[in-house]
């Protein structure tokens, strides 16, 4: 798609238009995806690991085809074009036969490239069988800007959904998602680090990755359609990657562009400001489950998000309730959610036995700013943090047990350098506190504790469920033997 805009755009600066070489690698490209295609049309799904994980009509791909089409038809020989249709046809009839009740991200991408499919092949059925769940999407967005996935909010996914939203929109979709789009701007405003990095504190399926240089637009789309968003686009500009892009997504938003400023259709822009933006250098805010405190370049998230265990790979265990992010360093404490792994939850339950009886709280909610309340089996148990003026933080974990014989820890991830496998973190005693010292930050505390490092989670997009260095952490154990412990980060 983005060497068919090359090729069809004549504007100053762009040396592909009309090239002969870029059009036969968008021949060649497409010839690639027919030679893969199944007899009925669909490719297999292939994760990043390289796992296969069975045929599907790919929406992703089949839209970013579509679009392909669409700006190539008119220079493609009619062999060609009709052989592009025919790859192309299969995915749409599939999408219009379906029942279009069951909204999740793929399904939407499904609607969005069918009402597309529909505006290039002259068909109001395919139109009017995709605006059935972009009205199913309007009314079951969260009031909190985003779409529950397995109970609760997965901020990565939320940019796939506003990015067929937006895309949607564009494509001038009978059904308002203006409104959506105003939420969701505030949603990705209040969850995103100073840095550009995704916040994966409330996300139930996707854990922290720290971005040196993004280069995903996915969900920008969306963002266009609103003044808040295109604040969050500007404050993005500078933490691109001039070497990679993701091509397709990056696209659509020129076209957009293109329109927007070519026909001077300002209309198109919703004047909706939002919160102040992720890169101002202070925010106090709770949106939703959620807290942000960023002061002395630092931040602060604290979750109340629970929901019940569940057997899906893709539902990650919400069992990390606190995170904390450090201009000079990233992340430094969090990296999210795991799966059925006790040692990475911020609170585990023991019996008599010392066996574990809970460490996923039943339910939870903010009392403060930066306060959370967390009900587990056994037990009452609290968050608190706090940033000072010199950018020192206090974090309180308090349990208060249901029966004494039970007893109770904390587990808190910790986010150092690792060299091959080993982690770069310094312990020694200083006066009567323990201190843990890695990448220049500094934790004191009291009581008995270990330090497993490296810690895998529980990778969903693996098969074998395994991860990266990179998602590891040096997991931070203590064992309180009073009913609260405090912990200082300088």
């Amino acid at each position: 798609m983005a060497y068919a805009y090359l090729y069809t755009t004549e504007k100053e600066g762009n040396p592909f238009y009309k090239d002969e070489k870029i059009f036969n690698i968008i021949l060649k490209g497409v010839q690639a995806l027919r030679d893969f295609q199944y007899p009925d049309g669909q490719f297999e799904f292939i994760k990043t690991d390289g796992s296969k994980w069975g045929p599907i009509y790919m929406p992703w791909t089949f839209y970013h085809w579509l679009e392909t089409y669409e700006i190539m038809k008119n220079y493609l020989p009619d062999n060609v074009r009709g052989d592009w249709e025919t790859g192309l046809m299969p995915a749409f009839i599939s999408f219009s036969q379906r029942d279009n009740n069951y909204l999740h991200n793929i399904p939407l991408w499904n609607s969005m490239s069918l009402h597309r499919a529909g505006i290039i092949f002259n068909n109001d059925n395919w139109k009017k069988h995709a605006d059935v769940l972009f009205q199913k999407a309007v009314e079951e967005q969260h009031p909190d800007g985003y779409w529950e996935e397995h109970g609760g909010p997965t901020v990565t996914y939320n940019y796939v959904y506003i990015h067929a939203m937006g895309l949607y929109r564009f494509h001038g979709g009978s059904i308002d998602v203006t409104e959506a789009l105003r939420k969701s701007a505030m949603f990705h405003q209040a969850f995103t680090y100073p840095d550009g990095s995704t916040v994966e504190t409330i996300d139930g399926r996707v854990k922290y990755r720290k971005v040196e240089k993004r280069y995903s637009t996915t969900g920008l789309t969306g963002l266009l359609a609103t003044s808040a968003g295109i604040s969050y686009i500007y404050s993005l500009l500078n933490l691109f990657s001039k070497d990679r892009i993701s091509l397709p997504h990056t696209t659509s938003l020129l076209i957009m562009l293109d329109n927007i400023l070519d026909n001077s259709n300002v209309d198109f822009i919703d004047n909706f400001a939002g919160y102040a933006n992720f890169t101002n250098e202070s925010l106090e805010l709770i949106h939703g489950k959620g807290s942000i405190i960023r002061k002395a370049n630092r931040q602060v998230v604290l979750s109340s998000y629970t929901v019940p265990l569940c057997d899906s790979r893709w539902a990650l265990d919400r069992q990390s309730f606190i995170s904390i992010w450090d201009k000079n360093s990233g992340l430094i404490l969090g990296s999210g959610n795991s799966k059925y792994q006790p040692g990475h939850s911020s609170f585990v339950i023991c019996g008599k036995d010392g066996n574990v009886i809970s460490y996923t709280p039943l339910s939870a909610r903010h009392l403060s700013l930066g306060e959370v309340e967390l009900l587990y089996y056994g037990a009452r148990c609290t968050i608190k943090a706090r940033i000072d003026d010199s950018g020192a933080i206090l974090i309180t974990y308090g349990a208060q047990k249901a029966e004494d014989f039970l007893s109770w820890y904390i587990n808190i991830p910790l986010k150092p350098q690792f060299n091959n496998s080993v982690a770069e973190i310094k312990e020694y005693k200083q006066d009567d506190k323990n201190v843990v010292e890695f990448s220049g930050i500094y934790l004191s505390f009291q009581e008995d504790y270990k330090i497993t490092a490296p810690s895998f989670p529980f990778n969903p997009y693996a098969k074998d469920g395994s991860s990266s260095i990179e998602e590891a952490a040096a997991v931070l154990t203590i064992y309180p033997k009073k009913d609260s412990i405090s912990i200082k980060i300088v």
